[in-house]
């Protein structure tokens, strides 16, 4: 075999396993979406729909117990269930439909995100500083990954910090890709979240996540300090 054939080759297989590579950390990806979707479903929305049903059989007891205002009142408290339920639906709804990067770049989609993100909470002052130099200047096969890390940020940030105002930088150099996401949110601390804990699906989805990338991840945070994630990839 001549040298040309024995290069070809070695081409063809580093190509072959670089493809086997990309396709498990898909497939990583895909099953980390799959059981996040599943334990907010299981632990938000079906939990509170359980509850409503609860509070409706109670509604029929008291209205043949011709208590008309406690059951005006247990009809109160399961519209709310169902009310949050909807709000929760609606939020897994939009994480699911967002942006496809193949047809759209980082520098397009990200103000749609915040967008969407400031119409559907309106209470949180959210900041960015990320021009579009910045966003312009990711990599393509980083786009979906920042994305999805700052959709994960953003989300954690509102439903289990409580925060009032985010901010969010994107900035790069010759070397490296940082991105920030910070809150003034209730804090935790990270150090006693297990690795892979059932309970913190977010925070494992983000480590997993930049992992699959090849990036590195950093959470600070305090309870009643904030939080602060951090995530930086190497380019070139």
């Amino acid at each position: 075999m001549s040298r040309g054939e024995q290069q070809q080759r070695k081409s063809t297989t580093s190509l072959t396993e670089d493809a086997r590579i990309d396709v498990s950390a898909l497939k990583s990806i895909i099953d980390q979406e799959r059981r996040r979707i599943a334990y907010e479903i299981h632990d938000g929305v079906s939990q509170r729909i359980t509850l409503a049903l609860y509070k409706l059989e109670l509604v029929q007891r008291l209205l043949e117990q011709q208590q008309a205002d406690a059951a005006y009142t247990e009809v109160q408290h399961a519209y709310t269930y169902v009310s949050k339920s909807l709000h929760h639906l609606r939020q897994y709804i939009l994480s699911l439909r967002s942006f496809d990067l193949e047809d759209h770049t980082l520098a397009k989609a990200l103000p749609t995100l915040l967008e969407e993100y400031r119409a559907h909470y309106p209470d949180i002052e959210l900041l960015c500083t990320c021009d579009q130099y910045d966003t312009g200047s990711v990599p393509p096969h980083l786009e979906t990954t920042v994305f999805r890390i700052l959709q994960e940020a953003l989300n954690n940030a509102y439903k289990h910090a409580h925060a009032t105002r985010i901010k969010l930088t994107i900035a790069t150099n010759e070397h490296a890709l940082y991105i920030e996401v910070q809150d003034n949110g209730r804090g935790f601390q990270p150090a006693a979240i297990p690795l892979y804990a059932t309970t913190h699906i977010g925070l494992q989805a983000l480590r997993e996540r930049v992992a699959d990338a090849g990036g590195h991840l950093n959470i600070q945070s305090e309870p009643g300090q904030g939080t602060s994630i951090k995530a930086s990839f190497a380019l070139g």
